[in-house]
């Protein structure tokens, strides 16, 4: 083998490596929204505060009133509209509507949910850095 076919062996190995590095890393994004998204869809709250970065959680506590003002409501719907990957593809910031019927006065409310998801290479996985939908917030 020449010294510019083993180059260029090489330029294609790193080439394709690079990808697949890219490609994980966006499944893995996918797959924390659909579970993001299937924690909203059935009312787990607390489960979705697993997938918030702990700092975030701490600078930002979520109150008991606050999940008790969320679970007054059947989430109806829940469709992602926009999703931008910024800078070196380490910040995904997603917009998302959820519809939401209150039992309480027999109302639909649709609200946008502006999600902001960073990967951490500490954690290795994706995290919410935007908190839970809030509710007195209306579109």
């Amino acid at each position: 083998m020449t010294k510019r076919n083993f180059c260029f062996c090489l330029l294609m190995i790193s080439l394709v490596l690079t990808s697949c590095a890219g490609t994980t890393k966006t499944l893995a994004l996918d797959e924390t929204l659909l579970q993001y998204a299937r924690y909203i869809r059935w009312s787990q709250y607390e489960s979705a505060l697993g997938l918030h970065h702990p700092q975030y959680l701490a600078d930002h506590p979520v109150t008991a009133l606050d999940l008790q003002r969320l679970n007054l409501f059947k989430v109806t719907g829940y469709s992602a509209s926009e999703r931008n990957m910024l800078g070196d593809g380490s910040i995904v910031e997603q917009r998302v509507i959820i519809r939401m019927y209150n039992n309480a006065n027999v109302r639909e409310i649709s609200i946008v949910h502006n999600q902001v998801w960073k990967y951490d290479a500490e954690f290795e996985r994706w995290l919410l850095h935007s908190g839970l939908p809030d509710v007195t917030s209306r579109r």
